[in-house]
């Protein structure tokens, strides 16, 4: 959100501010592999060990950012000032 505010004939104050949250899942196959790597290479056989190989991974995670900016113009002269903060969860 943007807002400009004309205090004088030469003073303007600017406000920008932002925020977003994201709610992200990540997940994959950790080892990048099937079982018929694993027996290739390793000589993993599921009907001998009596299971199957499997390197699942899963995240779950927040993200919140918020910024603000505050800008003073005053004739040629720009006086601001900027904050960043960022909030992350990791359940």
């Amino acid at each position: 959100m943007r807002a400009n505010f004309e205090a004088s004939k030469n003073l303007n104050i600017t406000s920008v501010t932002s925020f977003t949250e994201t709610d992200l899942v990540h997940a994959y196959d950790g080892d990048w592999a099937d079982s018929i790597f694993w027996h290739d290479n390793h000589g993993f056989d599921p009907a001998v060990e009596g299971w199957f190989y499997e390197f699942y991974d899963k995240n779950e995670r927040n993200r919140a950012n918020l910024t603000q900016e505050i800008r003073l113009s005053l004739s040629s002269v720009i006086l601001g000032g900027f904050i960043h903060n960022i909030l992350k969860r990791c359940p």
